[in-house]
């Protein structure tokens, strides 16, 4: 894990800002699942920022075998009360997560624009976690608030995955 950030620290709600949002639990949820599911490839399923599985509960009608990665070990241990039991929980950053098989349907919502490499990210889902034939379902909702300097990794990373 990196030391420089507290991932536990993060996710907690403080005065001028929560973590998560109704608006994101209400309405951004359902709708991006409702704009996923044509495209779903039947198989395995891997969410990267699993959070408290807020939107990982939304995918148990369609995916029996679910993998999540989450750097939070508070967020997975709230998660692990809420969900399945079946599904398996990874505690660590995605620079660095060891996972034991390639991924049918990987979604990556509400998380790269947080991420601190995201060209390393972006192509370790693409040349190491994705199926040949998978499919990779992502949202970032604060991509263009971010300092130009940060958007410009962004641009680079894009680029890369076309």
């Amino acid at each position: 894990m990196d030391k420089a950030r507290d991932y536990n620290q993060e996710l907690k709600d403080t005065a001028d800002h929560k973590y998560g949002y109704t608006f994101d639990f209400d309405v951004l949820h359902p709708y991006m699942l409702k704009s996923f599911i044509p495209f779903f490839r039947e198989g395995n399923f891997l969410e990267l920022g699993s959070y408290k599985g807020n939107f990982t509960k939304r995918f148990l009608p369609f995916f029996d075998d679910i993998t999540c990665v989450e750097a939070s070990d508070l967020a997975i241990e709230e998660a692990k009360k809420e969900l399945d039991s079946n599904i398996k929980f990874v505690n660590s950053l995605f620079e660095t997560a060891t996972l034991p098989t390639k991924y049918d349907n990987i979604v990556l919502t509400h998380v790269l624009e947080h991420i601190d490499d995201p060209v390393k990210v972006l192509k370790r889902i693409n040349d190491e976690w994705l199926s040949d034939s998978g499919r990779f379902f992502w949202f970032a909702p604060m991509l263009m608030h971010l300092p130009a300097r940060s958007r410009l990794k962004w641009d680079l990373s894009l680029t890369i995955m076309q």
